[in-house]
């Protein structure tokens, strides 16, 4: 009986264009710290915050950030089979 094995990969940084990944991740993370810092003054401002969803923002944000740093590193990264 023969059974296939899954190939994976894993990322080699000790090859990787570091400054590249650091600035394109760096550029395309600036929003949402910037996104953020308006939603930490809203929340902090207002005084119903009851309107102000944080699991709803911090979902969708912590999703944009994950998918930002693996597209950097697909990018700039060399991936390598085990």
């Amino acid at each position: 009986m023969q059974v296939n094995k899954a190939s994976t990969e894993q990322l080699r940084w000790d090859k990787a264009d570091l400054n590249a990944y650091y600035y394109s991740t760096g550029e395309q993370l600036h929003p949402y710290l910037v996104l953020l810092n308006d939603l930490l003054d809203n929340y902090t401002a207002t005084n119903n915050k009851n309107k102000f969803d944080p699991e709803k923002n911090i979902d969708i944000i912590y999703y944009d950030i994950v998918n930002t740093l693996a597209t950097c590193a697909y990018m700039y990264v060399p991936k390598c089979k085990l």
